[in-house]
C-alpha cells in the first residue's frame, strides 16, 4: 500500500494572518505515480532521499 506524504504548499498571500496550505494531490498523481515505480534514472535518488529527510526532526 502507498500513502501520499508531505506533499505541501505554502502561501501568506492567501490566508488572513498565517501559512495556509493548498495541495490538489489528484494533479500530482502520475507524476507520484511515476516517481515512485523509478521510471527515470533520477527518481531511485530522490526516492531514497526523501524517505531518509521526509520524518526528520529538524526544525
Amino acid at each position: 500500500t502507498v500513502y501520499a506524504a508531505g506533499i505541501l504548499s505554502f502561501d501568506k498571500a492567501c490566508s488572513v494572518e498565517e501559512h495556509a496550505v493548498y495541495t490538489k494531490i489528484s494533479a500530482y498523481l502520475p507524476w507520484i505515480h511515476s516517481a515512485m515505480r523509478g521510471d527515470s534514472e533520477e527518481f531511485p535518488a530522490w526516492r531514497a532521499f526523501i524517505m531518509t529527510h521526509m520524518f526528520s526532526k529538524q526544525p
